[in-house]
Formats: C-alpha cells, structure tokens, sequence
C-alpha cells in the first residue's frame, strides 16, 4: 500500500483554480467550433481561431446584407455574450493563478 501526503489547502485552491480554468477554456473553444459551424451553414466562413470570432461576430451583426435571419442574429448576439462571459471568468482564473504564484515565489 503506498501513503500519499495530503495535499494542503493551498494546493487543492491552485488545483481547483487550473481544473475551472481548463474547463472554461473547453468550453470557449466548443462554443467558437459551434458558431462557426453554425455560420458555415449559412455560407459565412471564418478562420480559426476566438480572437477571429470575436472580431468577426459585431461585424456580421451590423452588415444588413449577410443573409443573416433575424433570429439568428439574436442567437448570434447571445453566443457573442456567452463568449464575453467565459473570456472574463478566463481572466479571473488566469489572474487569481498568477497572484497565487507570485506570492508564492514571494515567500520562497
């Protein structure tokens, strides 16, 4: 049987932190494959790539001669704001981490 040291609660915090973050990221990166896809089917075709989709989605909102429903431009507009959500909890993650590993570098 081997005995494995309990984590302390600092770790477990950092170790959550990089699982939310990881999980955040998979679902950033589903939500661009899926508009994308879902723009495809309407002839519009993007690049790879969030920061595409970013730029890309206000525009396509505007331009009244896409061939974009009205509806669909609604979708589009929630999925944009759903982007908008996941890149600041991204941000949040990503912060809380690098203060967490400055104090630690801090105290060594």
């Amino acid at each position: 049987m081997r005995f494995v040291t309990p984590k302390t609660t600092a770790q477990q915090d950092v170790q959550a932190l990089h699982r939310l973050c990881e999980r955040r990221l998979q679902e950033r990166t589903a939500l661009c494959n899926q508009i994308r896809g879902l723009l495809a089917e309407y002839g519009l075709i993007l690049p790879q790539g969030v920061n595409v989709i970013r730029r890309s989605i206000p525009e396509l909102l505007e331009d009244a001669e896409n061939g974009l429903s009205n509806l669909f431009r609604q979708l589009l507009a929630q999925c944009y704001q759903q982007l908008q959500e996941l890149d600041e909890h991204i941000a949040f993650y990503t912060q809380t981490l690098l203060k967490i590993i400055s104090l630690f570098t801090i105290l060594r």
